[in-house]
């Protein structure tokens, strides 16, 4: 209950914040349009990465265990000589297998798309 309360007030407060902004005009700035693109871009990547990479990441039991044997210091608590066992921590490690593979994938799919494209890196742009 007090959980909820707090959350009722925080987006009463929210909802309130904005009204005055928008009375501000504040959402007509060129600031407030870039900031809403870059969040825009982000859920795009966010949900491309959810629907078509990480959904598509369906490692079989050895893979997962090659996953925590590989990685058994992760996997060990501090002051502990002995890692968790892996069947009551395998849901951790799937999360952990596909953050890894899924770096890997993004990897290989920029890869591949930059190769198929006209993209041209100018990598002394990125500094300014």
């Amino acid at each position: 209950p007090e959980n909820k309360q707090l959350l009722l007030k925080q987006m009463i407060a929210d909802r309130l914040l904005a009204k005055k902004a928008r009375k501000l005009e504040m959402h007509k700035s060129s600031e407030y349009t870039r900031k809403v693109e870059q969040l825009s871009q982000q859920i795009l990547i966010t949900d491309y990465m959810e629907k078509e990479i990480f959904q598509k990441l369906k490692p079989k039991e050895i893979d997962l265990e090659n996953h925590y044997n590989a990685h058994l210091q992760r996997y060990t608590p501090k002051g502990s000589e002995e890692p968790l066992a892996f069947e009551k921590i395998k849901e951790r490690v799937m999360n952990d297998y596909k953050q890894a593979a899924l770096g890997t994938a993004v990897q290989e799919m920029l890869e591949a798309e930059i190769a198929t494209k006209d993209v041209q890196l100018f990598m002394e742009n990125l500094n300014n």
